[in-house]
């Protein structure tokens, strides 16, 4: 087992900072991979880019969100599968609250 630090500097790196010729190295190597994966090209407004400002927009995104999540939650309990079965039990329930029976344990 190593001896303990003496001093609390020992156990922190010591910070440098970055000479001029460091950064440029940097810079030169982020240019590089740039240039190699084609993110150095501009090409304008996509579609991508549209659709992107419209669902992010602070007031209609909200409301696209609401809209999609409103849907799925229909898409599951009126169309998916066993939709017909809860409505069965609904209807047998009513049934029987009309003609004054007590619910079953399915209602």
């Amino acid at each position: 087992m190593p001896p303990p630090c003496p001093n609390v500097q020992c156990l922190r790196p010591v910070w440098q900072p970055l000479s001029r010729s460091d950064i440029e190295h940097d810079q030169t190597e982020v240019r590089r991979i740039l240039g190699v994966v084609g993110g150095d090209r501009l090409d304008g407004v996509t579609f991508s880019d549209r659709l992107d400002a419209l669902v992010l927009h602070p007031v209609i995104g909200p409301v696209i969100l609401a809209v999609i999540l409103f849907l799925v939650f229909q898409a599951v309990v009126r169309v998916g599968p066993g939709a017909d079965g809860r409505n069965q039990t609904r209807r047998r329930c009513r049934r029987q609250l009309v003609w004054g029976r007590h619910f079953p344990r399915a209602c």
